[in-house]
């Protein structure tokens, strides 16, 4: 098995495109006043901020 590289980052720093250490990939990152929204391809959504998440590498470009 193939061991996956990750990087930890905290939630106002995902991009669309990330895939985090599950397998789900970010399809849609809001910043709004109240904080960093995101969506995900299996249908998980919620706020990130506060939080430090687990991402693939490579990341995609900003």
């Amino acid at each position: 098995m193939e061991k996956i590289k990750t990087q930890v980052v905290n939630g106002q720093d995902l991009r669309q495109g990330d895939v985090l250490a599950s397998g789900d990939e970010i399809t849609d990152v809001h910043h709004d006043p109240e904080g960093t929204w995101i969506e995900t391809f299996q249908g998980n959504f919620g706020y990130a901020d506060g939080q430090t998440w687990r991402v693939q590498l490579p990341r995609p470009p900003r």
